[in-house]
């Protein structure tokens, strides 16, 4: 998941700066680049952390993200409030997915 998201953030940034490719042609560029097409599709558990700022009319909500994915079937996704604008509810939670189903605490 963090390749993934690397690789979405590198393709952001690249398109304005390469107007005459395609963001596919970026992309496939991207992936050859880090292990090719065959390397990603091996990959089974992935580990994601991020920073997430939302802009409300109420003011900003910041958030912390971490997810892990756990072949085959396996999910668990935490989010946590670092800062809400004051009178807001805590937005933290977690989810929890198995192949059998999967549950949230918030």
């Amino acid at each position: 998941m963090k390749r993934l998201l690397s690789l979405c953030l590198l393709a952001l940034a690249l398109v304005s700066t390469a107007g005459a490719q395609t963001a596919e042609e970026i992309l496939r560029r991207h992936i050859d680049a880090v292990g090719g097409e065959d390397a990603w599709r091996a990959v089974e558990d992935q580990h994601a952390k991020l920073s997430v700022s939302v802009e409300l009319p109420q003011g900003v909500i910041v958030l912390d993200v971490e997810v892990w994915n756990i072949y085959p079937g396996y999910v668990l996704a935490r989010q946590n409030a670092v800062s809400v604008p004051d009178g807001f509810p805590d937005v933290s939670s977690a989810a929890y997915i198995t192949p059998e189903g999967g549950w949230s605490e918030s």
